[in-house]
């Protein structure tokens, strides 16, 4: 091995043999520290990428990709993974420069479907990842014509549900997700949000508001789901702050066409005995403010009782009058 000798000035290579004797040859420290850095890197280049093609029953290939590790046979992606007799491996133990130079002439030899040049499902010419996929206009009215009519294999279906299924564990995950989120973060997420409803047109805002209701009709929350909301409806669980916005964004919402239309909602509408047992425990013993009084005195002014109303308020304060007795 040649050892090099060093002094304050330069490097030296002493005595090295050639064909015209034995001669000295002096570098520049600098220029020794090139070389160096340069065999240093090709030294210890990785050589542990490859590229990967995933074939049709027929044999012929749908897909070029290039990784290292176990990309190959990676599903979390695009493109559908074949079974692992029909993923073949035509380069190994490149670097990652050489797998990315023998993915984009494995693309330019078999051609790619979108731009109409051959039989690959790749968006991309290779060399540079999915960064640099960028489609056409007419690109992508190619990909819309290609897919319009077409339906799901009922397996298809099946996959993309159970796919989407909010399971308690990916529940989880979201929540310790947002539990981790910095304050600043979740205060950005929440104005994006604001920002692209204050932007959705009012039949945009009113299909999904559609759509959500026709998803929940029929569906039940759990008996602790419904603790839950309970408790942090209640009043003593709620921020001085939090009741003075709800208050601000009551009266702002409730609009007189607000008002009709949750009148015409309720119209008919009659409480189970079980949610009026409920009103009426949450409204013992609760007394209304004068102004309350006076309103609602105001409301009933020229009003008359249908006859049932009349003897529905007549038992009722026989009950109390014998109640209070009892007391």
């Amino acid at each position: 091995m040649v050892s090099l000798l060093f002094n304050q000035k330069e490097w030296y290579i002493p005595k090295h043999s050639s064909s015209v004797g034995t001669v000295d040859i002096q570098y520049q420290p600098m220029e020794v520290l090139g070389i160096m850095l340069y065999v240093w890197s090709v030294m210890n280049q990785r050589t542990d990428y490859y590229v990967y093609l995933y074939l049709r029953e027929d044999g012929t290939p749908y897909y070029v990709g290039k990784g290292k590790d176990d990309r190959a046979f990676s599903t979390i992606r695009r493109i559908r993974v074949p079974s692992r007799d029909r993923i073949v491996f035509p380069f190994t133990n490149l670097t990652e420069e050489e797998s990315l130079s023998k993915e984009k002439e494995l693309i330019a030899k078999y051609g790619r479907k979108d731009i109409g040049t051959g039989i690959l499902r790749n968006l991309t010419d290779g060399g540079e990842g999915s960064s640099g996929a960028k489609r056409t206009p007419e690109q992508i009215e190619r990909l819309r014509l290609a897919i319009t009519g077409k339906k799901r294999t009922p397996e298809q279906i099946e996959r993309i549900k159970k796919a989407s299924q909010m399971t308690p564990e990916k529940r989880q995950k979201l929540i310790d997700a947002h539990k981790r989120m910095s304050p600043e973060k979740k205060a950005a997420r929440a104005e994006k949000w604001k920002k692209i409803v204050r932007e959705m047109s009012p039949e945009k805002k009113a299909a999904i508001a559609e759509k959500l209701r026709n998803a929940n009709i029929g569906k039940k929350h759990s008996p602790e789901t419904i603790e839950k909301m309970r408790k942090s409806h209640l009043k003593e669980n709620l921020s001085e702050e939090k009741l003075e916005k709800m208050r601000i964004s009551g009266k702002k919402n409730m609009t007189p066409e607000r008002i009709e239309q949750l009148r015409l909602i309720n119209t008919g509408r009659k409480h189970s005995e079980e949610t009026r047992k409920k009103i009426s425990e949450m409204q013992t013993g609760r007394k209304q403010s004068p102004e309350h009084v006076e309103k609602n005195r105001q409301k009933s002014l020229g009003k008359k009782h249908s006859p049932e109303t009349i003897e529905k308020m007549r038992k009722s304060q026989q009950e109390r009058r014998m109640r209070n007795n009892i007391l």
